[in-house]
């Protein structure tokens, strides 16, 4: 079975538009869509009853020979498969997958690995966003709490490429990245924390009670074994300078684990340059 797939995880299937799928959950739940070329473009659509098939049970319309209709009740589209003129993707899937049936092609998700389920539905797949191909095959709260475990006891130092500063308001940033004191089950890259590893599901920086910046709104900051972090986001009041936590959330962790300075040392403390011009620019 593939476990849940995360908005940043894909499975891509070389089966384009048009199309009929039947997705299979792991608790035996079924989702039937159709892919369909629209006027808007290549769209997956949820099965209801004013389908109407062709012959060949691939082209799709409905009683007003369009799946895009404007009325009182409209189509479902669904976000999480995307299509395009050579492939089908299928991200952010609320649970397990058993299998999907793509017209003839069955992809029987039980076998054990890709090339398997390649060979039997003779079809192209890919995965994005994984560890690697086993970590799809795994069930993710094995995964999560193994690293989570791995963390909680840990204590990190702290590198950066110069001194701290908190640039108030402006687009500077900073590369953070951190040595772990023990390295058994964690994500390593040269010896520091791989912050890109997908079993994270963010990081914030904080300071203070009321300011805060994620990399779930910062798609820049999360590189490979840094932190690469603008800093001038966060709010400042305290001219003489602040101290930040820099907090990881792994799936399933709300709490989330403070990335030490140092072993002896929880909080990293910065400088702040306040933002001096504040008017329009001409």
């Amino acid at each position: 079975m593939i476990y849940p797939l995360k908005k940043t995880q894909k499975l891509t299937v070389n089966v384009s538009y048009p199309h009929v799928g039947i997705i299979t959950y792991a608790d035996d739940t079924t989702l039937m869509y159709a892919a369909s070329n629209e006027p808007s473009g290549p769209v997956a659509v949820a099965y209801d009853d004013n389908w109407m098939q062709s012959e060949s049970g691939s082209v799709f319309f409905s009683n007003e020979d369009t799946l895009m209709r404007n009325d009182s009740t409209p189509v479902e589209v669904l976000t999480g498969i995307t299509i395009n003129a050579t492939s089908t993707t299928f991200s952010n899937m609320p649970k397990g997958i058993k299998s999907i049936q793509m017209d003839a092609a069955l992809l029987d998700f039980t076998l054990a690995g890709i090339s398997a389920i390649e060979s039997a539905s003779g079809r192209s797949l890919a995965l994005a966003g994984f560890a690697n191909e086993a970590e799809a095959f795994t069930d993710p709260n094995v995964t999560y709490m193994a690293l989570r475990e791995a963390m909680e006891q840990c204590r990190f130092t702290m590198s950066t490429d110069t001194d701290i500063m908190i640039l108030e308001g402006r687009s500077n940033r900073q590369a953070l990245s951190w040595t772990p004191n023990k390295t058994a089950n964690l994500p390593l890259l040269d010896g520091k924390l791989d912050t890109s590893d997908p079993r994270f599901e963010r990081f914030e920086i904080i300071s203070g009670e009321d300011s805060m910046i994620s990399s779930a709104d910062d798609s820049r900051m999360r590189r490979g074994n840094q932190l690469v972090a603008e800093l001038g986001s966060l709010k400042v009041d305290s001219l003489s300078g602040v101290e930040i936590s820099v907090v990881a959330f792994i799936y399933g962790d709300e709490k989330g684990i403070v990335l030490t300075t140092s072993e002896k040392v929880a909080l990293a403390k910065a400088s702040v340059v306040k933002r001096r011009y504040r008017g329009s620019v001409m």
